[in-house]
């Protein structure tokens, strides 16, 4: 997936066993890694090699022009990794604070918990073609090149400060925008643009006026325009999914049991039997 200033994917690695590599490029490049080998070496800018076979839950962050070279055996298993590709300067954009500094320390092989926790939820999303992902796992991109930026500051940061709501102006805008646009996929940049607000401080802002993230919010509303359209009895379950926004009926169905307690087809037996 692809947004502005950054992009994400999973690669797993099928029918590979052994490859070697020399790489660098212009954006930094965070990835997490679900990968065993039987034999291999890796040097990250220019240092002495690392020679380490389990990268389970291991991450790897190289900044922008970081040279990057190796080769790798893998294990008889699935290997996997998931990965972050961002513009050094769309933190500046992104977050306009003083004393944030955009990660550019090269680290190989490093582990932490709250990270690699939010790089497996974005390895979900990844895998998920759901249209609601598109929001969430934008989402979930940019609070990991946030985090990566607070766990590389020398001296760590702050808390973010709690910054208002949206206008009401703003937000009977959005609102009415995600109603009006329910049906196709919708991107977390796509619906920030409409009120000149980063990603990062519209998703705050919209969640201290919604009470919801904005991904939450938009599922929340799919599956309310399903429930209306579950009343219409001639209408088939694949185009209420269709129409609520769902990509598949069995995404929809699911979704719908997760909210509501039961399935489509059992809500709209009851709604009809009223």
């Amino acid at each position: 997936m692809e947004w502005k200033g950054f992009s994400a994917e999973r690669v797993v690695l099928v029918g590979v066993r052994e490859f070697s590599y020399d790489w660098s490029g212009q954006n930094h490049y965070l990835a997490l890694h679900d990968i065993k080998l039987t034999d291999g070496d890796i040097s990250l800018a220019g240092s002495a090699s690392v020679h380490r076979m389990d990268l389970r839950d291991r991450m790897t962050m190289a900044p922008g022009g970081c040279q990057v070279s190796g080769w790798s055996s893998l294990a008889n298993r699935t290997n996997e990794f998931t990965a972050i590709t961002f513009d050094p300067e769309m933190l500046v954009e992104e977050i306009d604070r003083a004393g944030w500094r955009n990660p550019a320390q090269p680290s190989l092989y490093f582990s932490d918990l709250s990270l690699a926790s939010t790089m497996k939820k974005l390895r979900t999303a990844l895998s998920d073609d759901d249209t609601g992902s598109v929001t969430y796992a934008e989402t979930l991109a940019l609070v990991a090149v946030l985090e990566l930026g607070r766990l590389q500051s020398r001296n760590g940061l702050p808390d973010m400060p709690e910054r208002g709501g949206l206008s009401a102006a703003q937000a009977r805008l959005v609102r009415d925008y995600i109603a009006d646009k329910l049906h196709t996929p919708l991107s977390l940049s796509e619906v920030a643009n409409l009120t000149g607000l980063s990603r990062f401080h519209f998703a705050r802002g919209f969640k201290n006026t919604f009470g919801l993230s904005p991904h939450a919010y938009i599922l929340a509303s799919r599956i309310d325009r399903a429930k209306g359209l579950l009343r219409d009895p001639c209408l088939p379950l694949a185009s209420i999914a269709s129409l609520a926004g769902f990509k598949r009926p069995d995404r929809f169905s699911a979704a719908f049991r997760k909210a509501v307690g039961c399935s489509p087809s059992r809500f709209r037996r009851a709604q009809l039997d009223e």
